[in-house]
């Protein structure tokens, strides 16, 4: 518990050179977005950079070669299942995380939706939360000074 929440006090908002969001540096974390990425690019700019990561975690080798086969199978299914495609289609900048994937059947895509929802997820200290508003310069006003980090995250 002590390593998690040293791990959890480190982590830090990305910042392009300017000290502005980094918007171009966060992955996409969404069907949608997934099945524009190659294969190719998926291994190279997703899983190896955050290969140390996974196998740091509980994260086996195993399960890291089925985060990568359930990219192949996305888009696979995308491009022969009329029905998958629909529904990806369907889905916008409005559609929630979970909206998104359990459209896609719940089971299908399992490690997938469990590597990219640790990446999408947001931890709910006061330091990451504040950095976060920041970041999309929001600012907490007199009515919101007074709500706990995990209410803070969900509007967020």
């Amino acid at each position: 518990m002590i390593g998690i929440s040293d791990g959890i006090a480190k982590v830090e908002a990305e910042r392009d050179p300017t000290n502005n969001a980094a918007v171009n540096l966060a992955l996409p974390v969404m069907p949608m977005d997934l099945v524009k990425m190659r294969s190719s690019t998926f291994i190279s700019k997703v899983i190896e950079p955050r290969m140390a990561q996974l196998q740091a975690t509980a994260w086996t080798d195993d399960q890291s070669n089925a985060i990568e086969n359930d990219h192949r199978e996305l888009l696979t299914a995308y491009r022969r299942e009329n029905d998958i495609a629909l529904i990806i289609e369907q889905h916008d900048h409005t559609t929630a995380f979970n909206e998104a994937w359990d459209s896609l059947g719940g089971v299908r895509f399992h490690q997938l939706r469990r590597f990219y929802a640790g990446l999408a997820t947001v931890f709910s200290n006061s330091t990451s939360v504040e950095s976060d508003l920041s970041i999309l310069k929001w600012e907490l006003d007199e009515f919101r000074k007074s709500l706990l980090d995990l209410s803070l995250e969900g509007i967020f």
